[in-house]
C-alpha cells in the first residue's frame, strides 16, 4: 500500500515521527503488537525521508 502525505516540511514529517513513537510508548504495556506496528511506521516514514535528497546549498 502507498500513501501520500503533504505536508510543509521536513520538520512536519519529524513530528510526525515523534508523535508516532511518543503513542507507542504510550500503549507499550498494554498493547505491545500496537506499539511496534506504530514504531514501524515511523522508522518507514524516517528511512524514507532520508532517502529525499538534500536541499542545495546545506
Amino acid at each position: 500500500m502507498a500513501v501520500v502525505l503533504r505536508l510543509p516540511g521536513p520538520d512536519d514529517v519529524a513530528d510526525l515521527i515523534e508523535a508516532l513513537h511518543t503513542a507507542a510508548d504510550a500503549v507499550e504495556e498494554r498493547a505491545p503488537e500496537l506499539a511496534a506496528a506504530r514504531r514501524t511506521l515511523a522508522d518507514s516514514f524516517g528511512d524514507e525521508l532520508d532517502r529525499l535528497p538534500q536541499p542545495s546549498g546545506s
